[in-house]
């Protein structure tokens, strides 16, 4: 697998949580089972801008070769996945959502393995 498909990946993720957590925190994570106050709704929306901006991060740079640059790119989605997915279990462990939380467990621990592979590889 090109490291290539793998940022395209972590874009369309990363383009359809953001969206959703910046336009619309309550319905995104009601599908969830989470009901959101405003604190809540303030902190979705600032994730979902960083997501938006990670998001664009690994678009424009899905086509450059291997360098310092994009080894730290991926060491840092690499961490960042790590604890999306250690957040996620917890969250589940806890019940704090439904069943529909277990696929935010699976795509982070995805992306994890993936960003490790070719933090480990390059």
């Amino acid at each position: 697998m090109k490291i290539k498909y793998l940022f395209i990946a972590n874009s369309v993720v990363l383009l359809m949580h953001g969206l959703g957590f910046l336009f619309m925190p309550d319905m995104t994570m009601s599908y969830y089972g989470v009901t959101l106050g405003a604190g809540g709704i303030l902190v979705a929306r600032w994730l979902g801008g960083v997501q938006l901006g990670n998001a664009l991060l690994t678009w424009l740079t899905r086509n450059e070769p291997t360098s310092v640059a994009r080894q730290a790119i991926v060491t840092a989605l690499f961490f960042a996945w790590t604890a999306a997915f250690i957040t996620g279990l917890m969250a589940q462990f806890a019940g704090t959502m439904n069943g529909l939380g277990w696929s935010s467990v699976a795509i982070s621990l995805a992306l994890m393995v993936g960003f490790g592979y070719f933090r480990l590889r390059d």
